[in-house]
């Protein structure tokens, strides 16, 4: 077999770029998590671009996009906490943000075939968005209800954690 031959039924194909592409995407949304609010008005300019790699074919660039998506909500939900109750234009804004990322994470979890790894990770993340009382109130009933029924009540205990041999799970080695 020759260097770097892809496994059967793999269509991704890793590259620096993908590994470049994976820190980036983990790294903007670390920073999101790490200043808080203050990383709102950078929102706009940086999440379109996070989560139209969504439906990358590489299971580690969805896995990153659902964790930043984790960690936007997370930064929105305490934005959220902070403006209060009541009509204003930031939670407008903030509620329309959480309503993107929302429908980025129901895109990861359509997207059920090939890296059990990023669906485990996405409906983790859903799990954990969901938990997020912040959040929540900014999504509204309508959103959180969809959220709440993607992928027919499944929840990440349900899915294996192993890609069927990537090497970043090495519980699947243990010695028997």
């Amino acid at each position: 077999a020759a260097a770097g031959e892809a496994k059967s039924g793999r269509r991704a194909v890793r590259t620096g770029g993908q590994e470049e592409l994976v820190a980036a995407i983990t790294a903007v949304g670390a920073y999101a998590i790490a200043v808080g609010a203050h990383f709102a008005p950078h929102i706009q300019a940086t999440l379109p671009s996070v989560c139209s790699h969504a439906q990358n074919p590489d299971a580690k660039v969805r896995t990153a996009v659902a964790e930043s998506i984790e960690r936007f909500g997370r930064m929105l939900g305490g934005l959220g906490e902070q403006l209060g109750p009541g009509p204003s234009q930031d939670r407008l804004f903030a509620s329309e943000v959480a309503r993107g990322l929302a429908m980025a994470l129901l895109t990861l979890l359509g997207h059920q075939d090939g890296g059990a790894s990023a669906l485990r990770m996405a409906l983790m993340v859903k799990e954990d968005l969901l938990q997020c009382q912040g959040f929540v109130e900014l999504l509204g009933p309508d959103m959180v209800q969809q959220l709440s029924s993607a992928c027919n009540g499944r929840s990440s205990d349900d899915v294996e954690s192993s890609d069927g041999g990537d090497d970043d799970d090495e519980d699947d080695n243990e010695d028997m």
